[in-house]
């Protein structure tokens, strides 16, 4: 590449920008730069400076107060990646893997495959070696078919490198790739954590085997036949407390079995599925059953017909020649099932010659030289010790982390991972998230920080999080943050978040382990509130804010906040503190979901939130808060007891007067105790039967916000177009 030629445009360079620029001034489109004007809509009423129809959007060009500066922010920041990268040279294609990626092909002897597999691993199949362990690792296998028995352990994911699901195959009478349950003699799966498996088929005569919990996803596969997510008869102990499986088809059954709760989004369910206990979630999944609303100790179903808006998770692949390629599907709407082949949904293919792939000894500033630089970025597996945070400020920037590559958050109180404000289509993937021990005098803040509380982000090209694990303690007693994750920007998908002050860490050089019960020992060092100090799991200031499959757990104030209008929760599940005191946390009003009393408008579907008080009886007045108004949806909620002390009060509750004291609290459904472990409401505060209605058939249909608000766009239109275009054209003249 020549920088000598960026001075001006080629005639054949100029001849094209005026080609595709003419046909826009005339009313025509540019199918391949921008969404026709008749795509699903799915996000809400914008700006009133904003064109709101067609008609509107043909008159912006001479509406002195349209409203384009986003579009001019976007070429500003595409004129400042063009010239980023002329200045930078290729990054090598194939890429320079460290020992913690390892890469398999077909011709590979299966022997040979499960000897390096179960060397690097095998201590990370015991849940005693394995549970806080520092190794972290990724196996990738190019397409073929392979006969092999891979038992998944902690920190371990297993990819497969094809262009389409199809193209990697695990065959014949070996299980193939499978997670048993971690600890089947004692407490079964509900500590399988941190592990996955994606973008392969598997046609394992025995069918998949997958008993996990937390954290242990399942992506873009197709199943051949049964799918079970348990242990039971293997041991004594097959409990489980699951978890996320999206973008499958499965042949056989799926078999919940013992799983307490599960998010299935987008997977084909060719036979349907059984077993379960308390909370199960379906959206897009054709196949799934019927939604399910009963109050009391009851299995709640809840089947959302289509997924209203999402991207699929990042992936790599790999082409014959040994090259390799950063797969980033696009946003779609209203989706109903899987799409394993390339073609089934739109994706920029991006060459690793514009991926870093970073290792975990790179300094702090080298990867972030590279994000300024405009790449996107891969973390291999490892621990990353950061330095300072690492800032995102690229549209359609990507930071892919690889076996359960893991972020330990700056000394200095910053966030792992900053994404700055006003930045479109940003993605974070595969990423675990470490407190760290602050420096003497500091109060850390967050460990992802997302934009600014004025961006209102983009309906078309919104901020995704996929499989983000945050752990506060676990490793260090003495590990802090204030709230896990703060999302301040609008327009911003979470699909499958788990947000964990741990409950338990690894034991100390002779400590004893700790006590649940007087009569019952943990295996661990069982935390106390002065350890792993952390306020919240969630807090969202942004509007239009969607969580798929989102997990928070044993924060010392109230577990999730949210503050932005819209937002839409499919699947929650909580389990409270154990470690706190009546004074400390229930005489204080925390709960498990809560949504400020200004908000007008807000749905969730199957939210759980639990309690095990380890220590003193505590008696929490309600699981969840949310204001009591028309547009505010709560589908199948509910509480319950696990174990211990105390319990909660009631299922949901809101404060009659619009004031925040306590004393002003109404409280619905029954407690949850020892004595009756569950309560559920299966249309939340809804009463009438009109509103009730009105819930289920917004499920039946997966309304979109054509729906909630009217069809509207995010900005002028053809002013875009022609931003998009006159952005390639100097792109064009900076790379020429």
């Amino acid at each position: 590449m020549s920088v000598a030629g960026t001075a001006g445009a080629s005639p054949q360079v100029v001849l094209l920008f005026l080609q595709l620029l003419l046909p826009l001034l005339s009313g025509g489109t540019a199918e391949n730069l921008v969404a026709p004007a008749d795509a699903a809509l799915t996000q809400p009423k914008p700006a009133k400076s904003t064109p709101q129809t067609e008609e509107d959007e043909e008159q912006c060009l001479a509406v002195e107060d349209c409203d384009d500066e986003p579009a001019l922010q976007l070429l500003q920041k595409q004129l400042a990646l063009g010239r980023s990268r002329v200045s930078l040279e290729n990054e090598p294609n194939p890429p320079e893997w460290p020992p913690s990626v390892q890469v398999f092909g077909p011709s590979n002897d299966s022997k040979d495959i499960e000897k390096v597999f179960y060397n690097l691993t095998a201590d990370l199949l015991d849940h005693h070696t394995g549970h806080f362990s520092s190794k972290r690792f990724a196996f990738l296998f190019k397409p073929g078919q392979y006969k092999v028995n891979l038992t998944v352990g902690y920190y371990v994911q297993v990819l497969g490198l094809g262009v389409d699901a199809e193209d990697v195959v695990f065959e014949g009478s070996q299980p193939g790739v499978w997670a048993p349950a971690a600890d089947p003699w004692g407490a079964g799966s509900l500590d399988t954590f941190w592990r996955g498996a994606e973008n392969f088929r598997t046609d394992a005569d025995g069918g998949m085997r997958w008993a996990v919990s937390q954290a242990a996803p399942l992506r873009r596969l197709h199943i051949k036949n049964q799918l079970r997510l348990h242990h039971c008869g293997f041991g004594p102990s097959c409990m489980a407390s699951g978890g996320f499986m999206a973008n499958l088809v499965v042949g056989g059954k799926v078999d919940f079995g013992s799983q307490q709760q599960w998010f299935t989004r987008n997977v084909e369910l060719k036979q349907g599925v059984e077993g379960g206990a308390w909370n199960f979630v379906f959206v897009g999944s054709p196949g799934a059953p019927a939604s399910s609303f009963q109050k009391g100790d009851h299995k709640a179903i809840s089947n959302i017909s289509r997924t209203p808006v999402i991207a699929e998770k990042p992936f790599i692949t790999i082409d014959p020649d040994g090259r390799y390629t950063l797969q980033i599907p696009k946003v779609q709407n209203n989706t109903v099932g899987a799409t394993l082949r390339l073609t089934d949904a739109p994706v920029q293919s991006v060459p690793f010659e514009e991926v870093y792939v970073a290792r975990e000894s790179d300094a702090t500033a080298k990867i972030q030289d590279k994000l300024d630089a405009a790449l996107h970025v891969v973390l291999t597996p490892g621990i990353y010790n950061l330095t300072k945070s690492l800032v995102l400020s690229q549209p359609g920037q990507t930071l892919l982390g690889l076996g359960m590559a893991t972020l330990m958050s700056p000394s200095d109180g910053s966030p792992c991972v900053r994404v700055a404000g006003n930045v479109p289509g940003v993605r974070l993937a595969g990423m675990m998230l470490g407190a760290s021990v602050p420096a003497a005098g500091i109060k850390p803040g967050s460990l992802i920080e997302w934009g600014t509380i004025v961006d209102e982000g983009q309906f078309d090209d919104p901020g995704l999080l996929f499989d983000i694990f945050a752990r506060v303690g676990g490793d260090a007693a003495e590990a802090e943050t204030g709230t896990v994750l703060k999302i301040n920007s609008g327009n911003v998908i979470g699909d499958h978040l788990w947000l964990w002050r741990a409950d338990h860490a690894k034991l100390k050089p002779g400590e004893a382990p700790g006590w649940l019960s007087p009569t019952k020992r943990s295996q661990y060092h069982v935390v106390q509130s002065s350890e792993a100090k952390a306020q919240h799991g969630l807090e969202v200031f942004g509007n239009d804010v969607v969580m798929y499959g989102l997990q928070v757990e044993h924060f010392l104030q109230d577990q999730t906040i949210w503050y932005g209008e819209r937002g839409r929760t499919f699947f929650y599940q909580c389990e409270l503190p154990y470690d706190v005191t009546q004074t400390s946390f229930a005489d204080k009003g925390y709960a498990g979901y809560k949504v400020n009393d200004s908000v007008m408008n807000h749905t969730t579907y199957g939210v759980g939130v639990y309690s095990f008080f380890r220590d003193v009886q505590v008696l929490v007045p309600t699981a969840v808060v949310v204001p009591n108004k028309p547009t505010v949806h709560m589908v199948n909620v509910f509480s319950r007891f696990l174990d211990g002390y105390g319990g909660i009060q009631s299922v949901m509750g809101y404060f009659g007067d619009g004031l925040s004291g306590q004393h002003d609290l109404v409280k619905e459904g029954t407690p949850a105790l020892k004595s009756s472990p569950t309560d559920r409401l299966p249309f939340g505060l809804a009463s009438e039967g009109r509103e009730i209605q009105d819930l289920i058939s917004e499920m039946n249909q997966s309304r979109s916000n054509e729906d909630r608000s009217g069809a509207v766009r995010s900005m002028c239109l053809l002013p875009r177009k022609v931003w998009a275009l006159l952005s390639c054209l100097l792109c064009s003249c900076l790379w020429y």
